[in-house]
């Protein structure tokens, strides 16, 4: 099983937690990207030609919903992606409150349901979600997003490690 960089998360979570919208969502969707990379990676007989194939993010996703991703959480990566292509190009755009309703309209019930719950376990944010403003309201999705990813990862691993993965049954 992989081992979790307690440095790398710190890392991560002091970029998400930034107030520069370009950062936070360049280097947000970049992690959401490395992240997808690992997960594809544990999916392929030989993921060291995952690196030779040179994907992109859309290209990333693609094969990650192809190998069983939950299809639930696309819409909602495609559209970070764009948003991270709009700023990338425009550096001079902020993030605004219709960027924050977009990604949030293309969560699954599922993703909506869980926000709340994760704002009751954050200490700091004791405002419901709709109140907070469009960055935090992003932050927040891009790292439920990512927590996803991250799951994800962990089920393959937990599925190898498994007496049925190991025997081939």
């Amino acid at each position: 099983m992989a081992v979790i960089s307690y440095e790398h998360e710190m890392q991560y979570y002091e970029t998400m937690s930034g107030t520069d919208a370009f950062t936070v969502i360049i280097r947000g969707v970049a992690y959401l990207d490395y992240e997808l990379e690992k997960l594809l990676r544990l999916c392929l007989k030989a993921p060291g030609e995952l690196k030779a194939a040179n994907l992109d993010y859309s290209q990333h996703c693609a094969l990650a919903f192809a190998l069983g991703l939950d299809a639930g959480i696309k819409p909602a990566l495609k559209a970070v992606g764009g948003l991270r292509n709009k700023l990338a190009h425009l550096p001079q755009r902020n993030l605004t409150p219709e960027d924050a309703k977009n990604l949030y309209d293309v969560l699954s019930p599922r993703e909506k349901q869980n926000i709340p719950a994760f704002l009751a376990r954050a200490a700091s944010r004791s405002a419901p979600f709709k109140e907070l403003n469009a960055m935090d309201q992003y932050v927040i999705m891009l790292v439920m997003l990512r927590s996803i990813v991250v799951a994800a990862q962990r089920n393959i691993e937990n599925a190898r490690d498994s007496p049925a993965f190991v025997n081939g049954s």
